[in-house]
């Protein structure tokens, strides 16, 4: 059986006691007593334990063996960045890639790589030429320009 009070303790420098547990679930010394050396602690309990004892939830749940690690690092993405830390431009070319088909990903991934400052490849899905911005010198404005002199 898990001793939960042994792993808050090493958690948080600090002995941890029934009292302590019960008065943070809103359950009476006895019944924490009981929970801890019979029934274990559910899931919810234990984040109230950790919220109150500064203890991050998902290391509590994780070591305590409500959740693997590979479902807590499921929120993470592929690059190791959490959702929360990631551009926003990121979330929405993985958002088109997991919302469009297959048949658009091409697209989707050609987007990624202009925006990381990858080369993009010139194949046959490729922007077509008319299509492009020209960024050359206003031809008419400098014509206008030359007239006025």
């Amino acid at each position: 059986m898990i001793d939960y009070r042994d792993w808050y303790k090493s958690a948080t420098g600090q002995r941890v006691t029934a009292e302590t547990i019960g008065k943070l679930i809103g359950a009476s010394r006895p019944t924490v007593t009981r929970r801890l050396t019979q029934d274990g602690l559910t899931a919810d309990e234990i984040i109230k334990v950790s919220r109150g004892l500064h203890v991050n939830p998902i290391d509590a749940l994780v070591d305590l063996g409500h959740v693997t690690e590979a479902e807590a690092m499921s929120h993470l993405d592929n690059n190791g960045k959490l959702l929360d830390t990631t551009e926003d431009g990121e979330l929405a070319i993985e958002l088109a890639r997991r919302l469009n088909p297959a048949t658009r990903a091409n697209e989707i991934d050609e987007l990624a790589s202009r925006r990381a400052g990858a080369p993009v490849s010139d194949d046959d899905d490729s922007m077509p030429l008319s299509a492009v911005a020209y960024s050359g010198p206003d031809e008419d404005a400098e014509r206008n320009d030359a007239d006025d002199d």
